[in-house]
Parts: structure tokens; C-alpha cells; sequence
């Protein structure tokens, strides 16, 4: 790896070392100021760095990721909705009991996941920011609520999620027997005519399993809005 590499990684690295940063202050000590404002910290110096390397020209690293404009617009995009979440977090659980501190914790980690996913050029980098992501997010639906905690909606997830983790897997063993190879550069056509089947299949599992995790992990009271105002317009 060279150090153009690193430098294209560079927001990857500053967002890592904030998972340790927060990890080694929440072993000492307890406070969820403390913990918001070093994730704050943390992400802003990780957008910074987003938007100093977008203008990198495109690499390939290791033929694991793809850093492009795509990436870049996304890792910003990802980064400045992990900010917002961080600083709305801290009114909404204060004053609540049980461990605060690691609400970002899980924030951070499911945002280094989904920065994962969109630089991703490869199967095995792909899926290994899906599970991260996905990880985080089971803890995220079910974190800490006073009265009745959502521990049925975190295991439904927990359900959904690993149904479409197994479509997702299998549509790639049907690519990459269809096709011979895992990079995304090499997908796009089957080795042989006979099995186009296999890719086209493939390709509708991950889609399919994709589309679960993402339409799962949305608040149950945004689907019901959604549901009351289609229900409320076919009428």
C-alpha cells in the first residue's frame, strides 16, 4: 500500500480512531458530554478529511476499494447525517437511564460500515460494511428506552436482517459461478451464455436483500405515516 493509498483512506483512519478514542474514554470515565462532543470531534475532523481527499484522482486500493467522486459524496453524506444524529442523540437521551456512552459508539461504527459499503469494489469489502452496518444498527433499534423497551422490533430486525444477509450471499456465489470473479469491474457479463440465468438471478437476490435490510432498519412510526397517507389518498 502506498502512501497515496493512506491519504485516499485518510477519512477512514481519522473515523477509526475515533471508535478508540471512545472506548479508551468511556473505560475511565462516564460521561455522556464528554462521549457527544469527542464523536462530534471526531466526525467533523472526518468530514474535513472527506472533502480534502475528494478531489484525490480515483484509485483502486488493493482491488478491496474504490475511492471516486461516488465515495466522496457519500462518505460526506454519510458523515454529516452521523453529526446530526450525534447532537440531536444527546437531548433526546438525557436524563434517561442505563449506559448512554455507547449510543455513539454504535453511531460511529454503523457510519464507518455504510463508508465502507460505498467505496466498496469487491464482494468481500462489501459485505464486510454490511454487517457492520447492519451489527450497529440491531443494537441502535433497540437501544435504551424508559418505559417499554423496543427489544421486539431489534430481534424482528435481528430476523429480517439475517434472512437478507443469506439472499444477499447466495446471489454472489450465483455471480461469481455465473461470472468466475468477485470484483464489480467483472460482473457485468456471465463467463457463458448458458449462464445468464445464474446472473440474473443472482443479481435479484442481492437487491432483494439489500432492499430488506434497508426498509427494515426505517422507524416503525415514519412506515405507519407513510402507510396512513397512502391509505388516506386512495380514499
Amino acid at each position: 500500500m502506498s502512501a497515496a493509498d493512506v491519504y485516499s483512506l485518510a477519512p477512514y483512519l481519522v473515523l477509526g480512531s475515533a471508535l478508540l478514542v471512545l472506548m479508551m474514554t468511556v473505560t475511565f470515565t462516564r460521561s455522556h458530554r464528554v462521549a457527544m462532543w469527542i464523536t462530534v470531534a471526531r466526525i467533523t475532523a472526518a468530514l474535513f478529511t472527506a472533502a480534502w481527499v475528494s478531489d484525490a484522482p480515483q484509485r483502486t486500493i488493493l482491488h478491496l476499494l474504490q475511492m471516486d467522486g461516488f465515495a466522496a459524496y457519500f462518505n460526506i453524506l454519510f458523515l454529516l447525517a452521523a453529526g446530526v444524529t450525534s447532537l440531536l442523540a444527546y437531548h433526546y437521551l438525557q436524563g434517561r437511564r442505563g449506559e448512554l456512552e455507547e449510543f455513539y459508539l454504535l453511531v460511529v461504527t454503523a457510519t464507518l460500515g455504510a463508508m465502507v459499503m460505498a467505496a466498496a469494489s469487491h464482494f468481500a469489502t462489501f459485505v464486510l460494511g454490511l454487517e457492520i452496518l447492519s451489527i450497529s444498527l440491531y443494537a441502535l433499534v433497540a437501544y435504551t428506552e424508559e418505559e417499554h423497551p423496543p427489544l421486539e422490533a431489534a430481534l424482528k430486525y435481528l430476523v429480517l436482517s439475517a434472512v437478507a444477509s443469506i439472499m444477499v450471499l447466495f446471489g454472489m456465489a450465483l455471480i461469481y459461478n455465473a461470472t468466475g470473479s468477485m470484483s464489480f469491474d467483472a460482473i457485468s457479463s456471465p463467463a457463458n451464455a448458458r449462464l445468464e440465468i445464474h446472473l440474473r438471478v443472482g443479481q435479484a437476490l442481492m437487491f432483494t436483500g439489500l432492499a430488506i435490510v434497508l426498509i427494515g432498519s426505517f422507524p416503525a412510526p415514519l412506515i405507519d405515516s407513510v402507510s396512513t397517507l397512502v391509505a388516506d389518498f386512495n380514499r
